[in-house]
């Protein structure tokens, strides 16, 4: 029986010694000592060990190792040592890996609901990005579970400012202005706003702000802080284009592989994780801004006339996002609106 993804529950980061961990184990149930773990998981991110989606998913394999009682270790490959962020769900699919974490939207092609994660201006604040959540889970389980993929939890970014070297006012503004784009909801604002589209890879943005290539970009604080982004661009607009999530998830195929006790642990484990990095997300989030201030970035709310600019895009765009993605999935939108207050 493979496993099914649980609610979230609170939960604080797991810091236990040798000695707790083998209590834990205890209280579970669960058979094992302290020797070397019987099986090991491999557990690969694209993303730095430095960010606190990593530091968090570090916690959550730590915990969870602990809880099968020594059966089971989980070995976290981070920077894409072990797999590139394109390759993660398809080893997961093919079971190849056990354990991985992605970013939501760079998966929207392959399963059109995750695109869902990157609709812009639509949500205000956090509370508007966890409901988003609530509403899709069911259906982003469903798409991957018919591919063999078990989603586990998902984490935020801060929301996404918009960054930009020049003052904005309008929409129109954007227009000619090289815009630095990562997935297919900035390709489609880039060309509707008539900015130029630079497609720039992370490793590749604070060069690419340095030199002037990239001129206007939607990104979180916590990006803005890694790439230096006061380097070229001086105005940090609070838009709140959409707050994407990073997920993860393990193989069906693993998951299958673990006894109803180590499932369960694991659904445990993950709920938790989950609810302590939207805390961490958000605590990201203050730290980035007040560091972004401190290098003389304005922060700044934007403009009536941007502001409803970026709505109407922002409906033009959800309004394409329904026609393509069908009937059934677009309900998910309609679901948000409805319980939005």
């Amino acid at each position: 029986m493979a496993c099914m993804a649980g609610d979230s529950g609170d939960g604080l980061a797991w810091r236990g010694t040798r000695r707790t961990v083998l209590g834990a184990a205890a209280a579970w149930g669960l058979a094992g000592s302290a020797r070397a773990a019987a099986r090991t998981w491999r557990f690969a991110t694209a993303y730095a060990d430095g960010i606190y989606h990593t530091q968090n998913l570090r916690a959550f394999a730590e915990r969870w190792a602990g809880h099968t009682g020594g059966a089971i270790g989980v070995e976290v490959h981070a920077n894409a040592s072990l797999a590139k962020m394109p390759d993660i769900l398809p080893a997961l699919q093919a079971g190849s890996i056990e354990l991985g974490e992605v970013y939501m939207s760079a998966y929207a092609k392959q399963f059109p609901v995750l695109n869902f994660d990157a609709l812009p201006f639509i949500v205000r604040h956090y509370d508007d990005a966890r409901l988003m959540w609530q509403v899709s889970r069911k259906e982003v389980a469903e798409a991957l579970a018919a591919q063999g993929i078990q989603l586990l939890y998902a984490v935020p970014w801060p929301p996404q400012a918009l960054l930009s070297a020049r003052r904005l006012a309008r929409l129109a503004d954007l227009g000619g202005l090289s815009f630095r784009v990562n997935n297919e909801a900035t390709q489609r604002i880039a060309e509707l706003a008539k900015g130029r589209p630079v497609n720039i890879s992370a490793a590749d943005l604070e060069a690419a702000i340095r030199d002037k290539r990239a001129e206007v970009m939607l990104t979180s604080s916590v990006t803005a802080v890694d790439c230096k982004a006061w380097s070229g661009m001086k105005l940090f607009y609070d838009v709140n284009a959409w707050t994407p999530k990073n997920m993860v998830c393990a193989s069906r195929k693993a998951c299958d592989s673990l006894t109803p006790a180590q499932r369960q642990a694991l659904l445990a484990d993950a709920a938790e994780a989950e609810q302590r990095g939207w805390a961490l997300a958000q605590q990201a989030d203050e730290a980035a801004r007040r560091m972004l201030a401190a290098h003389q970035m304005a922060l700044e709310l934007p403009e009536f006339e941007l502001r409803r600019d970026l709505a109407k895009l922002g409906e033009k765009m959800s309004q394409e996002w329904a026609h393509a993605a069908g009937l059934r999935t677009s309900l998910v939108l309609l679901d948000y609106f409805r319980l939005r207050s």
